[in-house]
């Protein structure tokens, strides 16, 4: 059996063999996905590697352009001799490839993703078993950057030249001026030697002047007369060397980068490949990958909708055969069932029928909701305001899907819940989450405006008049105290991953509010007008009444004074 080190030392025929196998393997559309991850991958992991040549060689092309604009008069060699070594030392380089090829963000970038796979439902099975540990990937990271370890001769020559050139610079320099000149070959060595680099941003010739008194003074005077064409022609064959070294270098980045795209491969196309034999157990396959979180969507596979289609068909007949004989308790633990199964699956869940491109999920959910608010009305309508509060808290509690079509069900069964759960008669559990109306509408909203309904369950609605209902009560809430810490605890869970949130969260008015026009809207029974919410809104009204007599009044006697002094007038 080959092993892994044997894999990377042909890794270009590997990978070939590897991608091969994987396009054989996973269907079209898989195989498309993984390619792009692995395309932006290698493409991230090698932009800092082609850096340590690019940049430099960037620099001696400035540094050559710059010297051939130079005038006569002012030629500054010393500095653009420093500024060249400066840009080659070859102890900066090593650091460097060093740095480049630890390919961190290559590994975090696999570990972000490997934890959204343990943490979905749907794949945290095949991550359980497939998901490579820390040490393994870290392992194959570093197989990435052997090639650069053949570089230690042809670096080691490129430190041997540049120490050559040094001397040979100390000589000319040496040989036309003397020991003072040749201070400026010792400074220059320290490039060689490994010193740090700051010491060559000084000119021994400009002591404390500023670059453009030196340059047009007697260093630059002197650099050009004796030695200038000497030193650039040292500096010249220097560059040469490093152009030796970045050929080398270059065919170790291209060696690299086939590794690194041979990793890549096999740390997500193993994954890939099991994702697709799991899924298809399940009639199912991969419809999309958010790479950045781990998350997997899934679709059904064309056997696997015509399954689901056929039976949701049926169950759909039933249900409205249910409905059709007002069977309601029977219409709501059928349609119960249906949705649960339906949410079961994420794929499921998106599946659609022939209803206007509505999700199976939604019509089980609004047979479900239509099943739950008759029996609930009955209640009311009775007077049993508890039992009915308790139906329409089961309402919102076992359906996270929008159930409103063409009456808005949510609105009528959030302001009965709240009604009640407000009042002295309220039992606890039920005066503890009067307010589940708005974690409910709060949740099919976010489903609704993540990447433009992309998380959305196609056909579920959401009426203007429960975002009334909603704003109604978040006011309430804010104004009152009477969100309850359990309400804000939930919506935190189910919304926001944890993250505490403000009671104002659902807020989308203004603070002036029309008390007159909600009292009117929704009914408040006489048993019900002591509940807080009652109250509140019954106050408001009377207060919003009050005031406008008040303005009402004030017009009249603003009206009548304005005639008074006219009368005078005249």
């Amino acid at each position: 059996m080959e092993t892994i080190s044997e894999s990377y030392d042909n890794a270009e025929a590997e990978l070939r063999t590897t991608r091969q196998e994987l396009k054989n393997e996973l269907s079209p559309k898989s195989f498309e996905m993984l390619s792009d991850r692995v395309e932006t991958q290698v493409e991230q992991s090698l932009r800092d590697v082609h850096k340590v040549i690019e940049v430099r060689q960037e620099r001696l092309d400035e540094l050559n352009r710059a010297a051939r604009r130079e005038e006569d008069d002012d030629p500054d060699i010393f500095e653009r001799v420093s500024a060249r070594l400066k840009a080659i030392h070859p102890e900066a380089i090593a650091e460097d490839i060093q740095e480049a090829t630890q390919f961190n963000g290559l590994i975090d970038d696999y570990r972000r993703f490997a934890r959204g796979l343990q943490d979905g439902p749907l794949t945290s099975r095949v991550a359980s078993r497939y998901v490579l540990p820390d040490e393994a990937v870290e392992a194959l990271a570093a197989r990435c950057a052997v090639p650069f370890e053949n570089l230690e001769d042809p670096l080691g020559a490129l430190a041997d030249a540049v120490r050559a050139h040094v001397e040979e610079i100390d000589e000319i320099t040496s040989s036309k001026l003397g020991k003072g000149i040749a201070a400026f070959a010792n400074i220059t060595s320290s490039l060689a030697m490994g010193a740090a680099t700051s010491a060559l941003t000084g000119n021994p010739f400009l002591g404390r002047s500023t670059r453009k008194e030196a340059s047009s003074g007697i260093g630059g005077w002197v650099a050009k007369k004796y030695f200038g064409s000497d030193l650039q022609d040292a500096t010249k064959s220097v560059e040469r060397s490093f152009q030796v070294f970045a050929g080398e270098y270059d065919r170790a980045s291209m060696e690299c980068g086939h590794r690194v795209e041979l990793t890549v491969l096999t740390l997500y196309g193993g994954l890939f490949r099991q994702l697709e034999q799991d899924l298809g157990e399940a009639d199912q396959r991969i419809k999309n990958v958010e790479w950045d979180d781990g998350l997997v969507e899934p679709t059904l596979s064309q056997s696997g909708r015509d399954k689901f289609s056929s039976w949701a068909e049926q169950t759909v007949d039933e249900l409205e055969d249910l409905e059709d004989q007002e069977e309601w308790d029977r219409l709501g633990d059928a349609a119960e069932q249906a949705l649960q199964f339906s949410l079961d699956s994420r794929a499921r869940s998106q599946a659609t029928g022939p209803q206007n491109g509505t999700a199976y999920a939604a019509i089980f959910a609004q047979k479900r909701a239509l099943a739950v608010m008759r029996v609930a009305e009955i209640a009311w309508q009775s007077g049993n305001y508890v039992a009915a509060a308790q139906l329409y808290l089961d309402l919102f509690a076992g359906s996270p899907v929008g159930f409103d079509s063409g009456a808005c069900l949510s609105a009528v069964a959030g302001w009965r819940l709240a009604l009640v759960g407000t009042s002295e008669r309220a039992p606890d559990p039920i005066a503890d989450r009067s307010l589940d109306v708005l974690p409910y509408i709060q949740q099919v909203r976010v489903r609704q405006d993540v990447q433009d309904g992309h998380y959305s369950i196609p056909g579920e609605t959401l009426l203007d008049e429960a975002e009334k209902i909603a704003t109604t009560l978040d006011l309430f809430a804010s104004e009152t105290g009477a969100t309850e810490p359990e309400i804000n605890r939930r919506v935190a869970e189910n919304i926001d991953g944890g993250e505490e949130r403000d009671p104002n969260w659902l807020s989308t008015s203004p603070r002036s509010f029309d008390f007159e026009a909600a009292v009117r809207k929704h009914e408040i029974p006489e048993d019900l007008e002591s509940s807080k919410l009652a109250r509140w809104l019954i106050s408001g009204r009377d207060n919003q009444v009050r005031r406008r007599r008040l303005m009402i009044g004030a017009a009249v006697l603003m009206a009548a004074a304005l005639s008074l002094l006219l009368l005078y007038w005249i």
